[in-house]
Order: structure tokens, then C-alpha cells, then sequence
């Protein structure tokens, strides 16, 4: 299972430095401040189409071999109840092992598919401060499962931004996830929201754990480049393409063995403006 996810993301790999090659072949040749966006888009909706085609034909399989390997453990759950034998446990342990990678190459897929969807917004006017306020009662029994405390500070004015809910609310999950796991001992998660003199709304995601090491900075965005084992690489590149299809910005900020701050900036809603 785990030569399966190499070979999807080696396959992937390739595909997106074949698309690389060929745009820079393609500025070279006229310039790339003549590239059109419109020619980048093309680009990026042919790569979207290949990629996405590979993860779909490979989901399918996936799932079959999901549902043989359920079935497959309670046959063998109750072969073991039946008999104590050192066989069924073996045998048991090792179906246990495959099932975790096939919902991990499940968990790589879906990610994966996130991240190259075509951002195609269906914004409404919401107040952030209820959009984090929601997404922290689904996210703090996570937390505090991992011996993690969530501390929220939330503006107290509204904080009216259009957005596609649904998306937004992903991408600070992205982030709340990336924390979290960033603190695999337990620590502090601190969200703040307020506006800022540029009539955006402001969001900071802040965590007590291990931090970003300086030469790993500049690369937090890269798809598939993760610093953490049990990571996908996607959640953060995710986060960042959401924001810019709303017009807005991330920034990150770490010191290593303190923590890692990220601040998401988003536009305010026409009224919403601050002097």
C-alpha cells in the first residue's frame, strides 16, 4: 500500500513538472510578460483534468479493496474468538495494518482532489466571527482529545465578508489540523479575529508547538512538502488557494520550538469597511 502512494504521487510528480517545463518553455519563448492568464488557465484546467482523472480511476479500486478488507477482518475476528490461535491474531494484525494504509492512501486521494478542484465560489455574506465561533464546536472535542487547548478571541464586531462558507470553513480546518498536529505532546491552540486599518478582516491561527525551522519556511506552501510525518502536504497549499480565490491572503510566521502563527486576510464585505 504505501508503493502505492509512492507511485501516485511519483505519477503526480511528473505530471505537474511536465506542466512546469512547458510554461517555462512557453515564457521563454515569448516572454512571460506576455503569457496571458488566460493561457496559464488552460494550462492548469489540463493538468486539473489528468491528475484528477488518475486519482478518480484509482479511487475505485480503492474502495473495493476497502469494503474485502472489512469484510475480511470480521471474518477473522470471529475465527479468533472461536479459536485462540497465534495465526488469527498474526493474520488480524496484519489485515488491521492494511486497512489503516488504505484509508491513509484514501485520506491522500481526497486531499489531493481538494486541492486541484477548480475554486468556483458560491460566496454569501457572513460574519467570520461565526464561521470560526461554529467550526471550533465541531474541531474543540478533536483537540482536546490530543491534550490540546483551544483559546478563541473574537472581535467584537461583526466581521462581514462575501465567502463560500463551505470552502472557508476548510481551509481554517486545514490550519486547525496542521496545529494540532504540530503538537503531538498537547499545547495551546489561540485563535484570534479582528480588522485591521485596510478594511480586511483578519484571522490568526497561533500554536505553542514545535515551530518551522527557517530553511523550511519558504516552502510550507509546496504541494506534497510536509514537515510532519502523518502529514499529506496538501493542507496548507489547500488553505492558500481558497484565500486567493477570495481575494484574500495568508502569511505565516514561526520560531522554532515555540510555535507557528499563520494570519488569513480577507476583504470586508461593501459596508463593512473600516475608517
Amino acid at each position: 500500500m504505501v508503493g502505492i502512494a509512492f507511485v501516485i504521487g511519483l505519477v503526480c510528480g511528473i505530471l505537474v513538472t511536465w506542466w512546469a517545463v512547458r510554461a517555462r518553455r512557453s515564457g521563454q519563448a515569448r516572454g512571460d510578460q506576455h503569457r496571458t492568464h488566460a493561457e496559464a488557465a488552460d494550462r492548469l484546467a489540463e493538468l486539473a483534468t489528468l491528475t484528477g482523472g488518475l486519482a478518480h480511476e484509482i479511487r475505485n479500486p480503492l474502495s473495493t479493496l476497502k469494503v474485502n478488507l472489512q469484510l475480511l477482518s470480521e471474518d477473522w475476528r470471529g475465527a479468533d474468538e472461536a479459536a485462540e490461535s497465534d495465526l488469527c491474531r498474526r493474520s488480524l494484525s496484519k489485515i488491521e495494518t492494511l486497512r489503516g494504509e488504505a484509508d491513509r492512501l484514501q485520506e491522500i486521494l481526497d486531499d489531493f482532489l481538494r486541492y486541484i478542484g477548480r475554486q468556483e465560489l458560491q460566496p454569501t455574506r457572513a460574519d467570520l466571527n461565526d464561521l470560526v465561533d461554529d467550526l471550533l464546536v465541531f474541531f474543540r472535542p478533536q483537540a482536546t482529545a490530543q491534550k490540546v487547548q483551544v483559546r478563541a478571541t473574537l472581535c467584537a464586531e461583526p466581521l462581514t465578508c462575501n465567502v463560500d462558507v463551505a470552502k472557508f470553513k476548510q481551509a481554517l480546518l486545514n490550519l486547525f489540523v496542521n496545529a494540532q498536529q504540530a503538537m503531538p505532546d498537547g499545547g495551546e491552540l489561540m485563535i484570534r479575529t479582528s480588522a485591521d486599518a485596510e478594511s480586511r478582516a483578519c484571522i490568526e491561527v497561533i500554536d505553542t508547538g514545535c515551530g518551522i525551522a527557517p530553511d523550511e519556511m519558504g516552502r510550507i506552501f509546496e504541494p506534497y512538502f510536509s514537515t510532519k510525518r502523518e502529514g499529506t502536504g496538501l493542507g496548507l497549499p489547500t488553505a492558500r488557494r481558497i484565500l486567493r480565490a477570495h481575494g484574500g491572503m495568508i502569511d505565516a510566521h514561526a520560531e522554532p520550538g515555540r510555535g507557528t502563527s499563520f494570519t488569513l486576510r480577507l476583504p470586508l464585505a461593501s459596508g463593512q469597511e473600516r475608517d
